[in-house]
């Protein structure tokens, strides 16, 4: 059985802005600041319901689809769809980790996801099955044929010193 997970966010949820002011980092410059709450980072496509159809469409195998919200619920979605599952933050991340809008501490918990299949495929929202898939195009014998990281790769040694000569 594979399940797919769907990290999303309505950027434009007035709540959720507010939310993200209120717990926005006050000592980072404002450069930084510009550059951790640029629209790029939450915006929101509208390809989800593609996305969703896509794989209903193309990949019928899926047991569960697990939508990860931060509260929110897209107001044109089925949610009496059983393949569906809403899933909070609060449903998964500790809560003195909570609130947050990093992608990489919500996709780094996936694995606190209660119910979630061990074989399971992760999706942005802006992606679409344009044809018809099959699990064995995602995995082998059970085994993933790509893997999320679960902790960060670090060098076994140190980096040499790098020296690049410029011509001024």
């Amino acid at each position: 059985m594979t399940d797919i997970v769907i990290p999303w966010v309505d950027a434009s949820d007035q709540k959720w802005i507010n939310k993200k002011k209120q717990w926005t980092l006050k000592e980072k410059s404002q450069q930084e600041q510009s550059e951790m709450d640029a629209d790029e980072r939450y915006r929101d496509y509208g390809t989800l319901k593609y996305l969703l159809r896509s794989i209903d469409q193309n990949m019928s195998w899926v047991e569960n689809i697990f939508l990860i919200t931060d509260d929110q619920v897209p107001n044109w979605l089925d949610t009496e769809n059983k393949k569906i599952k809403i899933v909070a933050h609060t449903d998964y991340i500790n809560r003195e980790y909570l609130p947050t809008f990093n992608s990489n501490a919500i996709e780094l918990n996936i694995n606190h996801i209660e119910n979630l299949h061990e074989q399971f495929i992760l999706f942005n929202d802006d992606h679409i099955v344009n044809q018809t898939m099959n699990e064995s195009d995602f995995f082998v014998d059970g085994k993933p044929k790509d893997f999320r990281i679960y902790e960060a790769l670090l060098p076994q040694e140190s980096f040499p010193d790098l020296k690049l000569k410029c011509n001024t």
